[in-house]
């Protein structure tokens, strides 16, 4: 019977190990592979790429340097980024028979069937699929190539490649992604892998800017609009705004009726997104955000300041290591400030009574540091991503991105621009396996400018508008936990509900805190005073007994 016993305890081990060892293969499973080769760890290309594959395919991010010959079984995809000249034999000499793969930039011709291109210099190209660039960007010139041309820009009669195909593998002779050329090229690379996605094509349209400066007439109109044309009202609101004095906050306190207002559209199905906690200053004739430093292009300023500099460029560096880890520094303290940012813009806004469901930032522009902070406050995020450390490292993605930057919060990007650009915007989107189209309005703006835009993206049938489900996702501070049900409830939870009061009461009315402190101090001393007494008595009771006893 011991035997058995034995047996038994140790067949049940043997399954707990086996089980236990799938459910770990199950969460770490990942059908497609990124690798970079690069000066930097992540560069901005690498975290771009990340997130427009996120809505078709699980990725794994790898160094050449961390590759090993089995990450490369079981995976069915594999793209490769090469920003610096180096061998990649590993890539080289593998069999691609079975798997496909994506090269970009450097080092192609170690690859077989791409031995006999010959690369010219870089030129602009000035636009893509006949519609042009604000900006240009440059591309590597291929000569003599043997290999498929897939997709061919021509521009001033000249035709340039932009994907070359061979076998199992794609070519793409850049190494930047501007928004425009990614749009052009995703669908081709989408294609290529047969990649396919469960997301249907939404488009949403925020209300920006509300704060408690606003109009409630000017909500209220806009409101209306968006309900006339039974369009789902979203709304992006900062519960402090800038004051008459230069220093001084306005809370919805002060206007009760815009407070009202927004509460009521809430209450009839409006979807509230927070939009940190005050508005763009002005500071010495340059923009600030809360998140970013807009003119000057560089991290927040209080996270500067800290270290006692005033901008921050590689270049200013001796090496790659000194600046890495004096911008890690400054990171660390953006983390430290942006979470401090959310908890205020979190609570000011519950105690006013205005719930937020999602996250946005004003202006979209912030390090990596603030989102992956961000990305710790909520699981849903309404704008867009700045991979690196410029304003030209955010690219509109042009789908719901989960990117690896922001752990499991969901991206929904702001994409388009209301003005006349816009059809075509819309059109390139269409393209698009499982596209999301997003555009912010200024709660300022005319009236005509919104009914235009509604016009405009109601005429591409092949878009729904995003539900309040949809968009809606779970948000923490601190000291409040809101959650949303799959029925669109909203349940809003304190913890410590007495430090929460307390917060708010010292954060809003000084004077009464101060009160209530004297009045707790007063009370505790009246409570001692009563304690003492009785003990007093207590005392004098015991020593009268003791008199009392007769002696021996």
């Amino acid at each position: 019977m011991k035997f058995k016993g034995f047996y038994f305890t140790t067949l049940l081990i043997l399954l707990f190990i086996v089980f236990e060892t799938k459910v770990q293969a199950s969460g770490n499973h990942h059908d497609t592979l990124i690798l970079y080769s690069a000066a930097q760890k992540s560069p901005p290309i690498v975290e771009q790429i990340d997130a427009m594959i996120s809505p078709y395919t699980k990725s794994k991010v790898l160094s050449y340097d961390e590759l090993r010959e089995s990450d490369l079984k079981g995976v069915k995809s594999v793209i490769y980024i090469g920003l610096k000249k180096e061998k990649v034999n590993l890539l080289a000499n593998h069999d691609w028979k079975q798997q496909k793969m994506v090269i970009i930039g450097e080092n192609i011709e170690q690859f077989k069937g791409f031995e006999s291109i010959k690369r010219g210099q870089k030129e602009q190209i000035a636009a893509i699929n006949g519609i042009p660039y604000e900006k240009t960007f440059q591309i590597q010139v291929i000569k003599d190539a043997t290999v498929k041309s897939i997709v061919t820009e021509k521009s001033n009669g000249r035709g340039r490649t932009v994907i070359l195909g061979n076998e199992n593998k794609y070519y793409i002779p850049v190494t930047s992604m501007p928004q425009q050329l990614q749009w052009a090229i995703q669908p081709e690379i989408v294609d290529f892998f047969e990649w396919t996605t469960t997301n249907k094509r939404r488009s949403v349209i925020v209300i920006d800017q509300i704060t408690p400066n606003t109009k409630v007439e000017r909500l209220s109109d806009m409101a209306q609009a968006l309900k006339d044309a039974k369009v789902p009202v979203v709304l992006a609101v900062q519960p402090l705004g800038q004051g008459d004095e230069k220093n001084r906050l306005t809370t919805f306190a002060e206007n009760k009726k815009l407070r009202k207002k927004i509460i009521e559209l809430q209450k009839d199905g409006a979807t509230i997104l927070l939009s940190g906690l005050k508005p763009v200053t002005e500071e010495a004739s340059l923009l600030q955000s809360e998140f970013w430093q807009i003119d000057r292009d560089q991290p927040m300023k209080e996270a500067m300041d800290s270290k006692g500099i005033a901008s921050i460029n590689q270049n200013d560096f001796a090496s790659e290591n000194q600046f890495n880890d004096l911008r890690h520094e400054i990171g660390k303290k953006e983390q430290q400030i942006t979470n401090e940012i959310w908890n205020e813009a979190i609570d000011e806004s519950v105690n006013s009574g205005i719930i937020p469901t999602s996250l946005t930032i004003e202006n979209d522009v912030a390090s990596k540091y603030v989102y992956k902070e961000l990305s710790k406050k909520t699981t849903s995020f309404i704008g867009n991503v700045q991979f690196g450390d410029s304003k030209n490292d955010r690219v509109l993605q042009p789908t719901v991105i989960h990117s690896n930057l922001l752990s499991d919060t969901a991206v929904f990007p702001i994409n388009l621009q209301p003005n006349n650009k816009m059809d075509e915007q819309i059109a390139q989107l269409q393209q698009i396996e499982g596209a999301f189209a997003g555009v912010k309005i200024h709660v300022d703006d005319s009236l005509e400018l919104l009914n235009s835009t509604i016009q405009k993206m109601d005429s591409a049938t092949s878009f729904q508008w995003v539900t309040p489900q949809e968009l809606r996702g779970e948000i923490q501070s601190d000291l409040v936990e809101i959650t949303s049900s799959s029925s669109g409830d909203v349940t809003v939870e304190k913890p410590n509900k007495l430090l929460f009061q307390l917060k708010m009461l010292y954060k809003n009315n000084l004077f009464e805190f101060v009160l209530w402190i004297l009045f707790g101090l007063v009370l505790l001393f009246v409570l001692l005073f009563f304690l003492n007494i009785i003990r007093l008595r207590m005392s004098l009771k015991k020593r009268l007994f003791e008199e009392r006893k007769p002696n021996g």
